[in-house]
């Protein structure tokens, strides 16, 4: 008989995940096109096609229902097809007649234009427009092999390509500038020390992922700049066998690679940290064979994979709550939060100078009756109420911080200690609406810088939630508006500076809605102090 197995699949721009699976056919028998529909639970087949010879590439357009494939060897008629789909037929709009094999195709991000690389180490450019492709660039690679299958990828800019040679290791990785228009030029090229599977650049990104197939580490990152690719030796894994797909979600965040069968995982999830350029393992799967391709879906909740044993497979990704409990973390590089952490009972993290990122989805929570310290670090995106409090005795320690704001901050539950030196930075307000007392401790200073408003707006009327232990204890407003809403706000027995251009204003209107600062406060007016006072102030 026939030998088959999938070889590329691809999905188009919805999440219906109707994937193209491409099966290989020694007998040139049966339909070697296929769309598949998933429908959240189950795969089924909705349409296909039979061509002359094996579909080496396929590729949905990035925001239209066009399909791009490739044909494997020279047919009678195209081997390079556009299909349009309406959601249950294929119909081809266009296509281009090249006299030989076609080893992979791309679009565009904009999905302006189609790059191919041909088995003749050819490299083309084609503009596309209402389902028809022009040829506008062509680019003979000089000393190139065999362009590896699916081993072609634009960058977001749309003016680089970069494509893999599948068989000689000789500047195997290649960069090709294309100027908008009818010249396609080489613009670097290096030598992994292996030939190329697979690349796929990252979205928005300098960032190239090579799949290899010989030395030790064949999972790649490459960083590109015009005339220069860098190999980010932070970001390598130990991968030591060879890697046929990898491809970035859509955001860029995670990054999928499918390998050679071997014993342990097959396929394999991974986050990006930007910050420290490194790859972190999210999780595995064991694959019975070959993982010849492997792609996110375009909202990062399923991927799909198809392999040597004919089966396409899809993946739900369960994004979970991560639980710490009287746990202490000590952190070696910064800490990147993309997901809801949530902490209970007495739990610290030692940031060692090293940055706390929340990303916008990333949250920190502190559980009820529970506590969390957080020492020499930087927490950088507070926004809304992404490091919270989840009652009003749950307590945040923060101790030579700085909590940078990247957006308006609300604090509306529990207390919060200021130890040593803590600096709350950005251009936004940070609201202070606990019921519960805040404290800056001995021998310690809050630090509110430039531009920062902070707004005193408790639940409850109270002008007492902001305590200072004794003189030692510092609040200095640097080019800051102090705010406080109709309840007021009593400062005492600690130390206020004050300076550059300070705003501080009283919403209230009555003197019991006032701004006081008590008699044992220590007050000190810098010299290049400009204040601007609004409302009711008692000094």
């Amino acid at each position: 008989g026939e030998q088959i197995w999938i070889q590329t699949l691809v999905r188009p721009v919805d999440d219906k995940w109707k994937e193209i699976g491409e099966k290989t056919r020694d007998s040139g028998t049966g339909n070697n096109l296929r769309i598949l529909g998933f429908d959240g639970s189950s795969l089924n087949l909705l349409s296909s096609l039979l061509f002359a010879n094996d579909v080496n590439t396929v590729a949905w357009h990035p925001s239209q229902y066009y399909l791009a494939i490739g044909i494997q060897a020279a047919i009678t008629g195209f081997e390079v097809r556009i299909y349009s789909w309406n959601g249950t037929t294929l119909s081809q709009t266009s296509g281009a007649e090249i006299g030989t094999g076609v080893r992979a195709v791309a679009w565009s991000r904009d999905g302006n234009y189609l790059a191919i690389s041909q088995s003749n180490d050819y490299v083309r450019v084609y503009s596309f427009s209402a389902g028809t492709i022009t040829l506008q660039a062509s680019l003979l690679l000089t000393g190139f092999g065999t362009a590896a299958r699916d081993a072609i990828s634009w960058d977001s800019t749309g003016q680089y390509i970069v494509v893999g040679d599948g068989s000689t290791a000789t500047n195997s990785l290649r960069v090709l500038y294309y100027n908008g228009a009818t010249s396609l030029t080489q613009n670097v090229a290096v030598s992994p020390g292996s030939v190329i599977q697979t690349v796929d650049w990252r979205p928005n990104s300098d960032l190239i992922a090579v799949g290899l197939s010989a030395t030790t580490e064949r999972l790649r990152l490459y960083r590109f700049a015009s005339g220069s690719l860098t190999d980010v030796t932070s970001a390598y894994v130990g991968e030591i066998y060879t890697i046929y797909s990898v491809n970035w979600s859509n955001n860029g965040n995670y990054l999928v690679s499918g390998r050679d069968d071997q014993a342990g995982n097959d396929l394999k999830t991974y986050y990006f940290n930007s910050y420290n350029n490194q790859l972190l393992l999210l999780a595995g799967f064991e694959v019975p064979s070959d993982v010849y391709c492997a792609k996110w879906a375009h909202g990062e909740n399923y991927l799909a994979t198809g392999d040597q044993g004919d089966y396409v497979r899809v993946y739900g990704i369960t994004k979970r709550d991560l639980d710490f409990y009287d746990t202490d973390l000590i952190l070696n590089s910064d800490l990147n939060i993309k997901m809801t952490a949530n902490f209970f009972n007495s739990c610290s993290i030692n940031g060692n100078g090293n940055r706390i990122n929340l990303d916008t989805s990333g949250i920190i929570n502190i559980g009820a009756g529970s506590s969390l310290t957080i020492k020499n670090a930087e927490i950088y995106g507070l926004s809304k109420q992404n490091l919270k409090c989840l009652s009003d005795n749950s307590s945040l320690i923060v101790q030579n911080c700085v909590l940078t704001l990247t957006s308006n901050y609300l604090f509306d539950q529990g207390s919060i200690l200021f130890d040593k030196d803590v600096i709350i930075s950005g251009t936004n307000f940070f609201t202070y609406a606990s019921r519960q007392t805040s404290t800056i401790n001995s021998d310690s200073r809050l630090y509110l810088s430039q531009n920062l408003t902070f707004s005193y707006a408790p639940k409850r009327n109270n002008k007492d939630l902001i305590y200072m232990t004794d003189v030692s204890s510092g609040l200095y407003l640097d080019g800051t508006t102090l705010l406080s809403t109709n309840t007021g706000l009593r400062l005492s027995a600690g130390s206020l500076f004050l300076d550059n251009k300070v705003t501080i204003s009283a919403l209230g209107i009555a003197l019991s809605e006032s701004i006081v600062f008590n008699s044992d406060l220590t007050l000190n007016i810098l010299a290049s102090a400009n204040l601007d006072l609004y409302g009711p102030i008692e000094i």
